[in-house]
């Protein structure tokens, strides 16, 4: 997928800021589709009073906040666009701290229900091993923290602690441990490790948890010239006139 991203780029003059917002745009459908859901529907109408939804992204700029100074100039400035736009940017204790605060708040209208959590804390390029140890801890606790949460999981990509390539899950001290979702956002084309590890869940007779993911592609603008120019193919998903497509894992079976 980044020889495609890269032909696109270099040969066709699509721009990083133009497959973002392109991306942009089919993870927020997605998300909303996700906030539209019965179970989260239901859970918010039965608070009191009724809850509005709240949405957090875990990401691996945010794991390394405190450290903004250091990060890409692109990244902070979509950081400095995102503040001026309302939006609330925090570390991993200062989360913590303020879901703590609105749990314990007496005023139920300050409180805070999580509904849709979105996982972009890994991506494709960034191992778990290659974090620093500080960061491992940090997104190690994101990522145990986004399995205990009643709120919905909506991975970018590939859930976070699953090898994009492989479909290898992360073994961190002596267990399996990846981000377990309920919605999945694959840009552009799903990507091999999506179905090798949908592959190795169904092998491990636990093909429940595999039809439970709601798997969606989003159209990044990637045309049939790219997917000729970079994978040899005449032409690329066909969206019609859809930003989204809702994919389905069918497991193989081997013929009797």
């Amino acid at each position: 997928m980044l020889v495609v991203e890269n032909v696109a780029s270099n040969e066709l003059g699509m721009t990083e800021d133009l497959v973002a917002e392109n991306a942009g745009r089919g993870i927020c459908e997605v998300a909303m589709r996700a906030l539209g859901d019965p179970a989260i529907q239901l859970r918010a109408a039965a608070a009191s009073p009724p809850a509005s939804s709240t949405i957090v992204v875990v990401a691996v700029c945010v794991v390394g906040i405190e450290r903004e100074r250091e990060l890409l100039d692109d990244i902070r400035k979509q950081i400095r666009l995102f503040r001026n736009f309302g939006g609330s940017i925090y570390t991993k204790s200062e989360l913590f701290e303020h879901l703590a605060q609105s749990a314990n708040s007496l005023n139920a209208s300050s409180q805070i229900s999580v509904s849709l959590i979105i996982d972009a804390l890994l991506g494709l390029t960034i191992s778990f091993e290659e974090l620093r140890k500080s960061d491992q801890a940090t997104t190690y606790e994101l990522m145990e923290w986004a399995n205990r949460n009643e709120a919905f999981v909506m991975a970018i990509d590939i859930p976070s602690g699953i090898e994009p390539s492989s479909g290898r899950v992360n073994v961190i001290d002596g267990a399996k441990l990846y981000v377990q979702p309920r919605y999945v956002v694959a840009l552009g084309a799903p990507k091999s490790g999506l179905l090798k590890a949908l592959e190795s869940i169904d092998e491990a007779g636990d093909i429940s948890t595999a039809n439970e993911w709601k798997i969606y592609l989003a159209d990044i603008g990637l045309g049939a010239t790219v997917w000729r120019k970079a994978a040899k193919i005449r032409r690329g998903p066909d969206f019609d006139d859809n930003w989204v497509l809702q994919l389905r894992y069918q497991p193989r079976r081997d013929e009797d």
